[in-house]
């Protein structure tokens, strides 16, 4: 049997976010939204297949090049090709598009630098203690993310 990887996702559980995150979306949407940390927002968003609008809670990270959400979950899928979202923080609301980058390089990128700013934790990671996190570590997670390019007259989202 093969060890566990040094630095592997650890999510909450489903039944957790089937609980949490309409909460979780009801606070960042109301100006108590302000209160939260920086890195909460919502984005909402148009299911391309379903014509669904979704409300979805999120971390989202300043990193070069603009903010980004890491996610595996399936409504990445609607940012394939780009598709225009609104992030929402309290009385902060922001429209752009959104784009699915899938390649492991500049993910891990990305995911290097949040790291260094949020924290693995933060990032729904797990790290064994004593282990330092390396670019190899990141590339092998295989995430995805979101990058957000929003309306630049409105300035960054987070704080």
């Amino acid at each position: 049997m093969s060890p566990d990887p040094a630095v592997r996702m650890q999510p909450p559980p489903k039944a957790v976010l089937r609980v949490v995150n309409p909460l979780l979306r009801r606070l960042l949407l109301s100006p108590l939204g302000d209160r939260m940390p920086p890195a909460m927002a919502v984005i909402e968003f148009t299911g391309r297949r379903s014509g669904r609008r979704y409300a979805v809670p999120v971390g989202v990270h300043d990193v070069p090049g603009g903010p980004v959400v890491f996610t595996e979950s399936p409504w990445r899928r609607n940012f394939a090709g780009g598709g225009q979202v609104t992030v929402t923080r309290g009385r902060d609301r922001r429209r752009g598009r959104g784009v699915l980058v899938q390649d492991p390089d500049a993910v891990a990128d990305a995911l290097s630098i949040a790291v260094d700013k949020a924290g693995p934790r933060n990032l729904a990671m797990r790290v064994t203690p004593g282990h330092q996190i390396t670019r190899a570590d990141l590339v092998q997670l295989g995430r995805n993310m979101v990058r957000l390019e929003l309306d630049s007259a409105t300035g960054p989202l987070d704080r």
